[in-house]
């Protein structure tokens, strides 16, 4: 297995905190899986519901200083939302990050995450263009276990490459 570490977020229970700036779930607490097997990782993807579960991250070594989800300095996997919503990129230490496209669809943006009050703010969301949001877990789940059982992205899904 590729993957060595899995770790998802979980969004604290109560109203949301007050904040600035980026998503709130960027500061959701992370719970870390070392080793995890494709059973884990699949449950945490059918998992990701864009509220309480609304990221995750999967790392090719077990080495916490290889574990900075910046992308092109480390490799990693991120799905972020849930609920038939979901963006997936991939970010390879050479620079390289690509995210799963589907080119038919335009490029307006679509809530990926809602506001964590609830209340509908799209200025208090986490968007996307919608030609890189997966509606179908299905082919979220084959991209993700292409990527954790082989290192590479799923030859069978059209990716965008980012520079």
């Amino acid at each position: 297995m590729h993957a060595k570490v899995l770790k998802y977020a979980v969004a604290p229970d109560g109203p949301p905190p007050p904040w600035t700036g980026e998503h709130p779930a960027w500061g959701d607490p992370l719970q870390t899986e070392s080793a995890p097997a494709w059973p884990d990782i699949e449950a945490a993807i059918r998992r990701l519901d864009g509220r309480h579960y609304r990221h995750l991250l999967l790392f090719p070594s077990a080495d916490e200083r290889e574990q900075d989800p910046n992308p092109g300095e480390h490799e990693f996997l991120s799905v972020i939302g849930g609920n038939g919503v979901y963006l997936l990129s991939v970010s390879f230490k050479d620079g390289r990050e690509h995210l799963l496209h589907f080119p038919h669809l335009p490029a307006k943006d679509v809530i990926v995450l809602p506001d964590a009050s609830g209340a509908g703010y799209v200025d208090e969301a986490f968007t996307e263009a919608a030609c890189r949001v997966c509606r179908d877990v299905e082919v979220v789940v084959r991209a993700v276990r292409h990527y954790a059982e082989h290192g590479r992205l799923d030859p069978s899904l059209t990716w965008e490459t980012l520079d």
